[in-house]
């Protein structure tokens, strides 16, 4: 659902949902900056959480889970939106 993506603005940035989140104090918020079928961002979330689960940092739990899901769909056209949705940010 784009949480990651928004209108771009000179000299400020993205303004979008994850961003909000770090403005109001998140240390980290994972969004996407594109849309991707329910059940793709099911199956990135679900590897993801099990990585967080795991003791690995957010940035590595997104990393891996996309490792993950590019590894068991294999290099077909659609599995770039499949797995490169997910990011994490930072301030």
């Amino acid at each position: 659902c784009q949480t990651a993506a928004g209108p771009v603005h000179p000299g400020v940035g993205s303004l979008s949902l994850a961003r909000a989140m770090l403005h109001a104090g998140a240390s980290v918020s994972i969004g996407s900056l594109f849309d991707i079928e329910d059940d793709l961002a099911r199956t990135l979330g679900i590897a993801m959480h099990r990585h967080l689960v795991s003791g690995v940092s957010p940035d590595q739990a997104v990393w891996r889970a996309q490792r993950d899901v590019f590894a068991s769909a294999g290099a077909s056209a659609g599995t770039t939106r499949a797995w490169a949705s997910l990011v994490a940010l930072r301030p």
